[in-house]
């Protein structure tokens, strides 16, 4: 019988989050030795709350029935990291060495319930307490020697992981222990036209992010939602890179790299056997090649060009219910960064970005095209106004459509990326420092 479903899905989610830096700098010498410290906390709490409803209509579009479905799933992510750091150069031997440890608590107490007579009735298994904690514990040491014109970095890094999952309804109750190493090299020579060559390699670490881990379900419409997965590892990439710079202006950059235990998106059905469940999930291997290039022009005295490039192919298995395929595809993109001086206190920046389609997860994304503006008219010394418009031309869109047999899914939204800002800046002295702190990886997987 043919019928129509028109899904609405209402979500809140108001969220605080908390951050407290503690650092400390001991400088040992005027040689530059020197000793840095790190502490943070991070206190970030969610309160998401969602209505799906579902109309259901007949071929004549009478109404059938409706279905509601609610959760609440309030959650907490604790962040407590400590880390020091030593710069120690002598004549022969720059060394480097430090220590990190991250703590992170995640509590998630998730409740659904779907209507049925004018009553909510939970669904016990859309209704769970998931609980996880992570400990982290990493140290370092690298060194770096400069021979004639040749230069060595030789680093080595290892990292000990404990980690457990509760999910007190489903009764799993899982724990890592483990241990991983993530050595690093790397050698540049500088010609004598200011030109240089610089090769390197090195093993990483990326691990799931809080919520990919965590079996909550957030749904598209009735008959497709995304979910969690516990029984997520870490990924881990080894890249190769090899970069040249000529005349100390033009770059060129290739970089090759193969993950283990890629992580992404994994179709499959729901149980019923007629929803669609996209999960986060691990594949053996992900494979990936850049070439990049950076070519600074000047036009003129008040205008100067970079135009950026880049080429790419990836390649990777996906997973379908029962199915197994690969994809593979190229890509480009293209980068135009102007900047133009003209009257006698204005300059203008003027961003030109596009990029192909290429692969993402299971989905093929469309192409994007966006430019950005700005101007700085500086008023008085050490005092500027900067009006900005970010991509001016409404053109920004995120678009794309899946390589699934199971599903023609497709997604065409407009993220909020039309802003118009007025900056005023003034320098008291001095030169402009940058006071932000970089996020630590914990922060990251937020």
């Amino acid at each position: 019988m043919l019928s129509n479903v028109y899904s609405t899905y209402e979500l809140t989610e108001p969220y605080h989050y908390d951050a407290y830096n503690f650092d400390y700098l001991f400088e040992i010498d005027s040689a530059g030795k020197k000793i840095t410290a790190d502490a943070r906390y991070v206190s970030y709490r969610n309160y998401s709350d969602a209505l799906m409803t579902a109309d259901h209509y007949g071929a004549a579009g009478e109404s059938l029935f409706t279905n509601v479905i609610r959760t609440h799933q309030p959650g907490s992510i604790k962040i407590k990291s400590v880390q020091a750091d030593a710069e120690l150069p002598f004549d022969e031997i720059n060394l480097k060495t430090g220590f990190k440890f991250a703590e992170v608590c995640n509590d998630n107490n998730f409740h659904s319930e779907k209507l049925d007579q004018d009553q909510y009735i939970e669904i016990e298994d859309m209704t769970d307490h998931f609980q996880y904690s992570e400990k982290i514990i990493a140290g370092y040491i690298s060194g770096s020697k400069s021979i004639a014109k040749i230069s060595f970095d030789l680093g080595f890094r290892i990292e000990h992981t404990i980690s457990e999952i509760d999910l007190a309804n489903a009764m799993v109750n899982r724990s890592n222990n483990y241990t991983s190493f993530f050595p690093n090299f790397s050698a540049s020579h500088q010609f004598q036209d200011d030109s240089r060559i610089n090769i390197a390699v090195s093993k990483r670490i990326n691990r799931p992010a809080y919520s990919g881990l965590n079996p909550v379900r957030w749904y598209n419409d009735e008959y497709f939602y995304f979910y969690g997965n516990p029984d997520l590892v870490p990924e881990t990439a080894r890249l190769f890179t090899t970069s040249y710079v000529l005349s100390n202006k033009y770059i060129f950059n290739m970089e090759y790299s193969k993950s283990s235990n890629y992580i992404s998106r994994r179709l499959s059905y729901d149980p019923n056997g007629v929803t669609i469940r996209s999960q986060s999930a691990n594949f053996r291997n992900y494979d990936r090649f850049d070439f990049n290039t950076v070519t600074p022009l000047k036009i003129s005295d008040s205008w100067g060009l970079q135009v950026l490039t880049g080429v790419n192919y990836i390649f990777y298995p996906i997973s379908e219910a029962d199915y197994q395929s690969n994809l593979q595809q190229w890509a480009w993109n293209l980068s135009l960064q102007q900047q133009v001086k003209f009257l006698e206190h204005y300059s203008a920046d003027i961003s030109i970005k596009y990029t192909s389609s290429e692969l993402y997860g299971v989905y093929v994304t469309g192409d994007v095209f966006f430019i950005d503006f700005g101007v700085k008219r500086t008023l008085i010394k050490g005092l500027d106004a900067v009006i900005a418009v970010n991509d001016v031309f409404n053109s920004y869109r995120e678009i794309g459509y899946s390589n699934s047999r199971l599903t023609n899914y497709y997604y065409n939204e407009k993220p909020d990326s039309r802003r118009v800002s007025l900056t005023l800046r003034y320098n008291f002295g001095g030169e402009l420092v940058n006071s932000g702190k970089k996020k630590t990886e914990e922060q990251q997987r937020l």
